[in-house]
């Protein structure tokens, strides 16, 4: 699918298979390391755990180069290192938990998968489907999130809440990737821009 979303310029072999040992090298590594991973952080509190990893993902979050989306802002090298640096230790924070080190192993490559992988994907998607790809990654994103966010609370409380939990998220997706952003592009008509001259400020 990489393949097919490139550029033709950057369809050539060498670049492909650059790309492919950077891929191979860290899995390896990755698998070698997941017992040494595993047990890195298993001395510290499961608390202190979940604060460190709610910590990187704001970090990550607050970070990220989400201007490396669209075609207008090309990426840069090294944009988006600390937000990937932050996913990735929030990640080893909670790999510690987990029961062995082969789920270390498969949680880690999940994260590099989605974190480094999927925004340049949406990018590509974005840059050769326009708009339409724009609303198609919207309305997968979102239906993934009420799929995901659904088996939380499927067997801990009871059918009202569940329904209103649903409920909740399904509005809060549409407000704020559909009413939100229309609601701002109606407001763009409204917008006033003040000209000059100015009356330049005098030091006495």
């Amino acid at each position: 699918m990489f393949w097919l979303m490139k550029e033709v310029n950057e369809r050539e072999f060498h670049k492909v298979i650059s790309e492919i040992k950077s891929g191979v090298v860290f899995f390896t590594f990755c698998f070698l390391l997941a017992p040494i991973l595993h047990s890195l952080l298993s001395s510290v509190s499961t608390d202190s755990i979940y604060a460190m990893c709610f910590f990187f993902l704001v970090v990550y979050w607050t970070c990220f180069d989400y201007r490396t989306h669209w075609k207008g802002h090309p990426r840069k090298p090294g944009s988006n290192t600390i937000s990937l640096s932050s996913a990735l230790l929030a990640a080893l924070c909670l790999a510690s938990r987990l029961p062995g080190p082969y789920h270390t192993f498969a949680l880690l490559s999940t994260v590099v998968t989605l974190l480094a992988l999927w925004p340049t994907l949406t990018r590509r998607f974005r840059n050769h489907g326009g708009d339409r790809a724009q609303i198609c990654l919207t309305i997968l994103s979102g239906s993934v999130t009420i799929l995901s966010a659904w088996p939380i609370v499927y067997n801990k409380v009871s059918f009202e809440y569940k329904c209103v939990f649903l409920c909740v998220l399904v509005m809060s997706t549409v407000c704020i990737n559909f009413v939100g952003p229309c609601y701002l592009l109606r407001m763009q008509k409204f917008k006033r821009t003040i000209h000059g001259p100015w009356d330049e400020a005098v030091v006495e």
